[in-house]
């Protein structure tokens, strides 16, 4: 499910899972999830919150337990958390984004009746107003931001395609060749989505029994060792 995930994306249903277990709950809720949104990095999601009022000390006053022994056990994902990061996804794809981010999260939650999406809805935090918010912040976008990281590629295109990109540039739509070619790129990847998810289902299997193959040789009492040229024993 993680694998669209952005690192903040990822690290709310992590420390989520360290709330949970602080606050003496055995899952994480809703309540937990919006929890963390208020505290992982500094995204778009976290700053309109804290912006209408939705700080973490009020979050973990109103909606968390208040004392409690913590839990030993790692906390798994209530039904309605899966539900509210399934909406995260669906979130981003009526967006036209490819990675999920905090702002689909909180559009998730949102969408999802439950405590915490009455709490912020009583605190005026609906989908139209966060989302004219999130419009004023175009380049805190999931999928922008994951661009601006590390994940850097070089592409040969020819002249016809080059002339577009430059096109939308001078356009004053993009600020540079790099960010309209990260835009289509992104677009064309997500045009593509479902047989990029059967490719990712096929590897899957293929790995999963490179596993199982290694399972079998090890039980005969040898190490598999992999390297560059394949697997040897």
């Amino acid at each position: 499910m993680f694998g669209r995930f952005t690192e903040d994306a990822q690290q709310i249903v992590i420390d989520a899972q360290t709330i949970a277990t602080h606050h003496g709950l055995f899952s994480v809720n809703p309540n937990v999830l919006l929890a963390a949104l208020t505290e992982v990095g500094d995204n778009v999601a976290k700053r309109f919150l804290i912006e209408v009022g939705v700080t973490p000390e009020i979050v973990k006053e109103t909606l968390l337990p208040k004392s409690a022994v913590p839990s030993k056990e790692r906390p798994g994902l209530e039904p309605r958390v899966k539900t509210i990061l399934e909406q995260a996804f669906e979130q981003a794809r009526i967006l036209g984004h490819y990675h999920v981010g905090p702002e689909h999260i909180l559009l998730g939650l949102l969408h999802t009746p439950c405590e915490a999406a009455r709490f912020l809805s009583e605190r005026g935090v609906t989908r139209e107003r966060f989302l004219t918010s999130l419009a004023r912040e175009p380049g805190e976008e999931a999928e922008t931001k994951a661009a601006r990281r590390d994940n850097v590629i070089s592409v040969r295109l020819d002249d016809a395609s080059l002339r577009r990109i430059d096109t939308l540039v001078k356009a004053d739509i993009f600020s540079s060749r790099s960010a309209a070619a990260s835009y289509l790129i992104s677009k064309g990847i997500l045009a593509q989505m479902q047989l990029l998810e059967q490719v990712e289902e096929r590897l899957s299997a293929i790995e999963s029994i490179q596993d199982e193959l290694k399972e079998l040789f090890a039980s005969d009492g040898k190490d598999i060792v992999e390297d560059g040229d394949g697997y040897h024993v």
